[in-house]
Parts: structure tokens; sequence; C-alpha cells
């Protein structure tokens, strides 16, 4: 039976780790930016189900006919409003819960207040917002009868 020989030098060279080791950083140092659109996404989708959320929650407290009073929906800069009243001007504001945004680069347009009739649940409108951040777009549609879909 032949021996077999053992070799001492086995293993990698000081040059081909050197090598792996920088693809190794490289390959991470790219991580970040090669997931930022992700990132982004998710951040704007957040954003959309907070607003959604908040317009569900003031529809809500409207049919459990919460404060004997209508409920309403509130974009403002940076925050969105669930109050309690008519209309936002003449809200009880004791009773408001500011919800943030969490991204100040959002950019709304069409209505930016939204009213709830107590115990039925109807809105005031129908009518849509678009919430925009960059090339990401997303509408909310409410009708009369307060039906919500984004």
């Amino acid at each position: 039976m032949p021996k077999s020989k053992i070799k001492l030098n086995a293993g990698f060279t000081l040059l081909e780790t050197v090598i792996a080791l920088a693809i190794v950083v490289i390959l991470v140092g790219l991580y970040p930016f090669l997931n930022i659109d992700e990132l982004i996404s998710r951040n704007f989708e957040s954003n959309i189900s907070s607003a959604v959320t908040s317009i569900i929650r003031a529809r809500s407290e409207s049919i459990n006919n919460i404060g004997n009073s209508p409920h309403g929906f509130k974009i403002i800069p940076g925050s969105y409003i669930i109050f309690e009243g008519q209309d936002y001007v003449s809200r009880n504001l004791s009773k408001d819960k500011v919800i943030p945004q969490g991204s100040n680069d959002l950019v709304f347009s069409g209505i930016d207040e939204i009213v709830f009739s107590q115990l039925s649940g109807d809105s005031t409108a129908s009518d849509s917002f678009t919430i925009t951040r960059g090339t990401k777009m997303a509408t909310i549609h409410i009708n009369y009868e307060g039906r919500i879909d984004w």
C-alpha cells in the first residue's frame, strides 16, 4: 500500500486571504446603498397605513357615538389629526389625537379634512386625497357611505 504524503504548506496564502476579505468588505459596504429603495418604500407604505388607520379610527369613533359627536380626520404638515366635532375649526381641542406622519417630505393633494356622521359613519364628502413621496404615489378614496379604499 502506498503511503500518502502529508502536505505541510496546505491552506490559503496571505494574498488569497486579503483578496477574499476585501471582497467581503466591499459587499458589506454596498449593502445599505443597494437596499435604500426598499427602506424608502417601506417608510412610504407605513405612512399610508398610518393615514388609513387614522381615518378608520375617526369613522369608528363616530359610529360608536363617542362623545355624542361626529369625528373627523385632518391632515396638517407633519401630522394627522383625529378630532371630535362638526369640523376641524369648531372641534373640541381637548379631544384631539395627533398622529405623527413619520416623514417630512410627503406631499398631499386633494381633500385635507373629512368628517363622519355619528352613529351612521357616513362621510360629509365623497372625495380622495393623494400622498406623494418622490416617484411613489398613493390615493385614498372615501365615499359618502364612509367606505375607505386605497
